[in-house]
């Protein structure tokens, strides 16, 4: 983010969400001043704001829930084509 940045972001119905701020600090609506850590959003938050006074590096992600089964499969392609030995 730019200094004295600002943005409004609407999340899709019944996703998770979570911002990593690894360089500065932001403003986050509702939880005030935040610097280089983790903040978690549940599904019932529709909208959020980040501003922040100065520059700041941020990493936000957000999707659907998988199931425990979903996140099994996955991992188990990923180790699959990654030849990753299982301990």
């Amino acid at each position: 983010m730019k200094e004295n940045g600002f943005i409004e972001i609407d999340f899709p119905k019944g996703h998770n969400a979570f911002i990593y701020i690894y360089e500065g600090k932001i403003i986050l609506d509702g939880l005030g001043d935040i610097d280089k850590s983790t903040a978690f959003f549940p599904k019932d938050e529709k909208k959020i704001t980040i501003s922040s006074d100065e520059e700041a590096r941020i990493l936000l992600i957000s999707g659907k829930p998988q199931s425990k089964n979903q996140t099994k499969r996955i991992i188990r392609r990923m180790i699959n084509k990654t030849k990753i030995p299982l301990l």
